[in-house]
């Protein structure tokens, strides 16, 4: 299976760039956003649990991940991989100096495991092709 790509110009973050420097990278391209009510229906299609089954298992895993993280905890969910929580800061030479101000806004840290790794080394890439359309528009529009 490939990711489609498309190039994309944006400003060159290399040390030592000048400011206006541009570069081209590849940005994979979304094909579409799955909902969480999709996403449990079609988990329910492919186990013995209904729906309703997959979601309340699901809040609940939500709820206790969020319970655990606040703790400091790391989540192993075996091969899918695990989450854990991480900050930083500007750092102060005394210690005196420092206080829980210069720690910035924790983020949730997920780091895959070897099903999603294995994902990740079996995906090939493919060029997204854009279609032009010359056709107009016959639809009433507001300015």
């Amino acid at each position: 299976m490939s990711l489609k790509y498309h190039i994309v110009r944006k400003k060159d973050m290399r040390k030592g760039a000048p400011d206006d420097a541009m570069l081209y990278y590849g940005q994979v391209r979304v094909n579409e956003r799955i909902g969480y009510e999709e996403l449990c229906q079609q988990v329910s299609e492919h186990t013995l649990c209904t729906d309703a089954d997959v979601t309340c298992i699901l809040d609940g895993l939500l709820i206790l991940l969020r319970q655990y993280l606040v703790k400091g905890n790391i989540v192993q969910l075996d091969v899918f991989g695990n989450f854990r929580m991480s900050t930083g800061g500007p750092g102060v030479e005394n210690e005196e100096d420092f206080h829980p101000g210069h720690i910035r806004t924790p983020r949730v840290i997920f780091t895959a495991g070897s099903m999603m790794k294995d994902i990740t080394n079996r995906v090939g890439f493919e060029k997204y092709r854009f279609i032009e359309v010359e056709k107009e528009c016959t639809l009433p529009h507001t300015v």
